[in-house]
């Protein structure tokens, strides 16, 4: 006897995967947070879609993203922007990648990447990739950026050096592409004083819907750092 299995061949083809189903989509997505009838943080999103079905649970914006949070008078106190984001519910980390964008706008402290991740649960920010840190005394680079989630105390896993620099001259590309930047930077002083690091450096993470994890690498604050190295980061 022989037995025909093209109607099951034709049903199995036509299973969807839940990776792949939108459960909800937002366009013009707003969320403002308050506590006590003060704002604390905004987020604005041209376009969400959630995926609840998915193994793990995330919502992506593909469109971009900007966060803006406040301090305990309503006063702007940073700001993120990027061209890609997506966060994973269960594990409240997000990712966040393509002219990433962080502003500290007290100390006047701006960060520059290509990839980023925040990790809610223990309130830190990192990336694996190369990072520029922009503030009144001048242009801080290196791999494997970390900080806490004001942007206060931070510093590199691999520091490279300084420049002054003239903010008007950077330049930045429109892609979600995890690559180097290229600053159109005139070098005045340089200080390329490394900090003392593991041998082995990060390793940029893969593009799409990576699982997030932090380089086992115990990063110095900056205070460390000045003492250690005689690099001056505030």
């Amino acid at each position: 006897m022989l037995v025909g299995c093209k109607g099951n061949s034709a049903a199995t083809e036509n299973v969807v995967n839940p990776e792949s189903i939108v459960t909800q989509q937002t366009i013009n997505h707003t969320i403002v947070q308050s506590l006590n009838g003060v704002r604390q943080s905004k987020m604005v999103a041209p376009l969400m879609e959630r995926y609840d079905m998915a193994r793990e649970p995330f919502m992506e914006f593909p469109n971009g993203i900007e966060i803006t949070t406040y301090d305990s008078i309503g006063s702007v106190a940073s700001t993120i922007r990027a061209n890609y984001a997506i966060y994973y519910e269960k594990r409240q980390i997000w990712e966040a990648r393509g002219n990433v964008v962080g502003h500290n706008v007290p100390e006047e402290r701006t960060l520059r990447t290509e990839q980023l991740f925040w990790d809610e649960k223990i309130g830190r920010i990192y990336s694996n990739v190369n990072s520029y840190v922009e503030q009144p005394d001048g242009l801080h680079f290196g791999q494997g950026f970390e900080s806490d989630e004001e942007f206060h105390n931070w510093g590199f896993r691999q520091y490279r050096g300084r420049m002054d620099f003239d903010p008007d001259t950077l330049e930045r590309s429109d892609t979600t592409a995890v690559e180097p930047i290229a600053p159109a930077i005139t070098p005045a002083t340089v200080n390329p004083t490394p900090v003392q690091t593991p041998a082995t450096p990060p390793q940029p993470q893969p593009l799409k819907r990576e699982t997030p994890t932090r380089e086992g690498v115990q990063i110095q604050s900056t205070q460390q750092m000045q003492r250690d190295n005689g690099t001056l980061l505030r």
